[in-house]
């Protein structure tokens, strides 16, 4: 990933910045991922057939261009694992999509219906059973939706739960109960990276979606992912990008001039502040949320309201490797052609069903995806499996108080308690990602938390601009596709417009 830190490195030391103090930039952009990105790209491209180009910089905090886009190597340059955002959801007038298809790059197209499903003891769910929970799900969503229109008080999603299984008369503990619980967390809480308790039942699903299958960016072979594709995508704008630069404090809207302070990121040595007459935030919103940024004055009463109504969803991966000379023939990504390896909700520990004797692991990893899977379908000899596993919400969380040791355990034990411990050998090589405690990023998207109000939250915070000259984007910005790299993408497009036409009048 550091091949983009040559082109910034000088740029951001003390030393060369005191020449920039009587600098007056056009724009500074705050955070160099797809918002901010595509904001720099948009100015560049509006302004190319002005006879005068804006002078714009680009600060970004971390050694690398793409912020939650990031495809680690360490499996070696032919397994890229995408850490953090990993799909393009809907093909068809994604611009995403567009950007692959443009470059040439390779994709494979995602097929959630290929999965394999089993419950708490290992046993493989049928798929009548599976089918009941789906039609259970359809009805609970229907009831919900009923509750949206005529209900006058918001409750969380969980709650609502709670009360269908009580109008219903399932018990809670029930295996009906648990098999709809493993539907509803497949569907929303893997999609917004949070628990049911947090989700609002008004505005949710306030998101929409863009049609077409889904890609999946880092097939095994591919030497490609997010990083790659960002890295193509920032070529024309990387030499205004100044790496490992944090800001500090941003004073704006007085004399028509917004004063960036920063330090460097890893030094913390202070740095030469950057002025210029317009700025865009593109900071996520947990980092917002951690004030870590002072903005001077504070901004506007709506905006920061937006900011804490927002919520700011965990998604983390414990990512396995195997060499393929220590698995056997019965290890089930081998053998099988399903993308998914799925098991249903756990039975609570103060339940009759549950295993007294056995002591409750701090955490289990009910989800994986098969990479390998694309390959076998092209007939592609891989010399490593690789096993993503997905948690969010609270078992995300939980990653986050792990060391890496730990949390490869319990991936491990969670797949040895399915196939068994003789099949499941101990991996080659693991990633563990932790978002959260990232204090760039804070969590890995925004959704609409209980205490949110619906499009008004993510509209005062993307509103704009502030004082005349303080803009805002990014995921959480996007009305219609939050919590998606598209949603970022054109909501950085979208203030590099409106911006280019303020700076032309």
């Amino acid at each position: 990933m550091n091949h983009h830190h040559q082109h910034s490195k000088s740029k951001s030391s003390k030393k060369d910045g005191n020449d920039d103090n009587d600098v007056i930039l056009d724009v500074v952009v705050i955070g160099a991922g797809w918002a901010g990105l595509a904001a720099a790209k948009t100015l560049q491209q509006q302004q190319q057939q002005q006879p005068q180009q804006p002078t714009f910089q680009i600060l970004e905090a971390r050694n690398y261009v793409g912020g939650r886009s990031l495809t680690s190597y360490e499996f070696g340059q032919k397994y890229p694992v995408d850490m953090g955002s990993a799909w393009i959801h809907g093909k068809k007038r994604n611009p995403m999509q567009a950007l692959l298809n443009e470059y040439g790059f390779r994709y494979a197209k995602c097929d959630y219906d290929s999965s394999i499903g089993f419950d708490e003891n290992g046993v493989r769910l049928e798929s009548s059973e599976q089918k009941s929970w789906a039609s259970e799900a359809r009805s609970f969503l229907k009831y919900m939706k009923k509750r949206q229109d005529k209900d006058d008080d918001d409750v969380s999603l969980e709650e609502a739960l709670c009360d269908y299984f009580k109008r219903k008369d399932i018990d809670p503990e029930s295996r009906q109960a648990r098999g709809l619980r493993t539907e509803l967390e497949g569907r929303i809480c893997y999609e917004y990276a949070a628990n049911l308790s947090e989700l609002s039942m008004f505005w949710w699903d306030m998101d929409e979606d863009l049609s077409g299958d889904d890609s999946f960016l880092a097939p095994l072979g591919s030497e490609l992912g997010y990083s790659k594709l960002v890295g193509k995508y920032a070529e024309t704008i990387v030499e205004h990008v100044r790496l490992e630069t944090k800001v500090t404090k941003i004073v704006y809207g007085d004399d028509g001039l917004v004063t960036v302070d920063c330090v460097h990121a890893s030094s913390g040595e202070s740095l030469s502040s950057v002025r210029a007459r317009h700025a865009i935030v593109t900071l996520p919103v947990g980092v917002l949320q951690q004030n870590s940024v002072e903005f001077s004055p504070p901004l506007p009463a709506p905006k920061r309201q937006a900011i804490q109504d927002l919520g700011m969803g965990v998604l983390n991966k414990i990512v396995l490797c195997w060499d393929m000379k220590v698995v056997t023939d019965e290890f089930l990504p081998m053998t099988r052609e399903e993308e998914w390896i799925g098991q249903m909700v756990f039975p609570s520990t103060n339940n009759d069903e549950a295993d007294k004797s056995s002591v409750q692991p701090k955490l289990r990893v009910r989800e994986f995806y098969c990479p390998n899977y694309f390959s076998k379908a092209k007939g592609q000899q891989d010399d490593k499996v690789v096993l993503i596993g997905c948690c969010y919400g609270d078992d995300a969380k939980e990653i986050e108080t792990m060391t890496d040791e730990e949390a490869t355990e319990a991936a491990v034990q969670s797949l040895r308690c399915v196939f068994g411990d003789d099949i499941v050998p101990d991996p080659t090589q693991s990633i563990v990602t932790r978002w959260q405690s990232d204090p760039y990023s804070r969590g890995s998207y925004s959704f609409q938390k209980l205490g949110a109000k619906g499009n008004k939250t993510r509209r005062d915070l993307a509103e704009s601009p502030v004082g005349g000259n303080l803009w805002f984007a990014g995921e959480a910005c996007h009305m219609k596709y939050p919590s998606t790299t598209h949603g970022a993408l054109l909501s950085g497009e979208s203030v590099g417009k409106r911006l280019s036409k303020a700076i032309r009048n």
